[in-house]
């Protein structure tokens, strides 16, 4: 009884400990210079100097990985688009259900499309690839056009499964999903088409229970119905946006056979936004320019702690092995959830790797300016409900049990396999990342923009206080100068990486994503970064905030979806 009550006071704890911080940070901005001054800017001096160290840090992982993308990109030019040749296939008999001979004017116009290319060498292929496209409401063109670009690979016709994750909910979902099928099933080994039902108790809308019931449904009829190893089984999660090049899963398979245990890694890919960067304003280019800038410098962890953004892939036997994705409201970030629950389900042993191939996805895109970023917030919205996955970490980092059901999955040679004070220090180091991905975007906004202008308006405006440390105090008045000139340096770090990712952008557009003619990025793009201050306010710190507060007083996040309009016939299928 006394057992069960400290454990829901533990769990209450962590539930509030990112609106509780907040709402601190809230109330000492404007009283904290007037009531303990001193703890203030010590609090204040702190945070800025971790803050500094930190970014530091980030530019330091963006450019490695910046590198590493450049790098892995050149030398593969003959990849530098999606690639399907129906004579390169000594491929093994197709099923009559895979192998219909049913076609579509525009699917075999792109499908026949020549290309010149350098020699390729790959290694051989064991794996069968399980691409899941989870989607609700998205354009039937979108659908179409993600799924065909991964028809020209070279490979899809002999080890590609396409998992088409429709939502009940949606109105004639699975008619779209059967439609789709019907017309591209023949350029895959297998072509699944789920549909995810509603109102499943314990359940909460959103990509990670689709992901969820559309793995498990196809894990058992890829393992059972069609005699698929599961060892040979690889699942790539992606959206429904997603143009994934050939080079991806050419990188992903090196990976995976160069790891010694594929069976506790997750694979993540940056992501890279041209699709349609043409059709929206600068500042929803930019609010994604800089999602994707966190998202590469995620990649260059030294440890491994590397969190899947949108694209991810990892072997169907870990998911099978932790038990597959969490459909409840604490796992509404799908993605990052997934690597937090394999790596807490393998007693710290699961890592990420890094597959440093571009994944070429949308802007959220509607009619009209204001309406453009008002949907740019709803996404912005959705990003940050993964706020739950704070509390998630913590509940696991203060559990005292050991998980029994994966230990299997783990060898005794394995380097991640350390001693107790080596997965103590991966333990601390989770958590501290989770806190930084989650609350800096939040508090830093805050801070940043407010606390040096309220010291001001409270201590040093007429008539200047004769008495507040800050202004009479030596220590205190230096700190505070210290600390304000510092403030102007803090933004730094995200410049350097925006302009850094204008270059990188460029590079990847000219070896890897070919735009059409015109939809170039260029120097005049430069422009956009004026944006940034209205980007950090109403994109990230705002809509941050709504969703840390929504965890405080509605624990049952709803997942919500930003709309994506596409123009099929403007789809350069790069």
């Amino acid at each position: 009884m006394i057992s069960n009550l400290l454990t829901k006071f533990k769990n209450l704890i962590c539930d509030l400990f990112a609106p509780t911080l907040l709402i601190i940070t809230l109330i000492s901005l404007p009283l904290g210079p007037i009531y303990f001054p001193r703890a203030h800017i010590i609090g204040l001096s702190v945070f800025f100097a971790i803050y500094l160290i930190n970014s530091i840090c980030q530019v330091v992982k963006f450019l490695v990985s910046y590198k590493r993308i450049v790098n892995t990109i050149k030398r593969y030019p003959n990849q530098s688009k999606n690639y399907y040749d129906p004579s390169d296939d000594a491929s093994p008999t197709l099923t009559a259900d895979s192998s219909s001979t049913s076609s579509n004017s525009l699917v075999d116009e792109l499908v026949d499309e020549t290309t010149s290319f350098l020699p390729l060498t790959i290694p051989k292929r064991t794996l069968m690839h399980c691409f899941v496209i989870p989607n609700y409401k998205e354009p039937l063109g979108l659908l179409r056009d993600t799924v065909i670009r991964l028809s020209k690979h070279r490979y899809a016709q002999t080890q590609y499964t396409i998992i088409l994750a429709m939502e009940a909910s949606e109105t004639d979902s699975d008619l779209k999903g059967n439609m789709l099928k019907e017309e591209l099933q023949h350029m895959f080994r297998e072509f699944i088409v789920t549909v995810h039902p509603v109102n499943v108790p314990g359940e909460a809308r959103g990509k990670a229970s689709n992901v969820n019931y559309a793995v498990r449904q196809s894990y058992r009829y890829l393992t059972q119905e069609r005699d698929y190893s599961l060892q040979d089984l690889l699942v790539t999660v992606s959206d429904s946006d997603s143009g994934i090049p050939e080079l991806y899963t050419t990188k992903l398979e090196e990976a995976y056979h160069s790891t010694h245990n594929p069976n506790t890694v997750i694979y993540a890919s940056p992501t890279f936004f041209s699709r349609n960067p043409h059709n929206v304003p600068a500042v929803v280019r930019i609010a994604d320019i800089m999602w994707s800038a966190m998202v590469i410098q995620n990649l260059a962890n030294l440890r491994g702690m590397i969190f899947p953004c949108s694209n991810y892939s990892l072997s169907m036997e870990l998911a099978k092995k932790v038990g597959w994705w969490d459909p409840y409201d604490e796992a509404v970030g799908e993605d990052l959830h997934m690597f937090l629950k394999c790596f807490w389900n393998t007693n710290t042993v699961a890592r990420g790797v890094p597959v440093y191939v571009p994944i070429n996805m949308c802007h959220v895109e509607v009619e009209g300016f204001f309406a453009n970023i008002k949907a740019r917030y709803v996404q912005a919205r959705r990003h940050y409900s993964a706020i739950p996955d704070l509390a998630y970490t913590l509940k696991r980092f203060f559990s005292t049990s050991t998980p029994t059901s994966t230990t299997d999955i783990m060898t005794e040679w394995d380097p991640a396999n350390r001693s107790w004070f080596g997965r103590f220090i991966d333990r601390i180091m989770v958590t501290y990342l989770i806190i930084e991905a989650q609350m800096l975007p939040m508090i830093s906004g805050w801070v940043m923009v407010f606390a040096i202008p309220l010291i001001e308006l409270a201590v040093f405006l007429p008539p200047e206080s004769t008495t507040n440390p800050l202004a009479v105090d030596p220590f205190y008045k230096v700190l505070y100068q210290v600390v304000k000139y510092t403030s102007f340096a803090l933004p730094t770090s995200l410049i350097i990486q925006a302009l850094s990712y204008h270059t990188l952008h460029m590079k990847i557009e000219k070896f890897l994503h070919k735009p059409s003619p015109g939809k170039e990025r260029n120097h005049r793009n430069l422009l956009d970064f004026l944006w940034l201050p209205v980007l950090a306010v109403f994109l990230m710190t705002i809509p941050s905030t709504v969703a840390c507060f929504m965890r405080l007083f509605n624990f049952n996040l709803e997942y919500i979806t930003s709309e994506k309009n596409f123009d099929e016939e403007s789809s350069t299928h790069d």
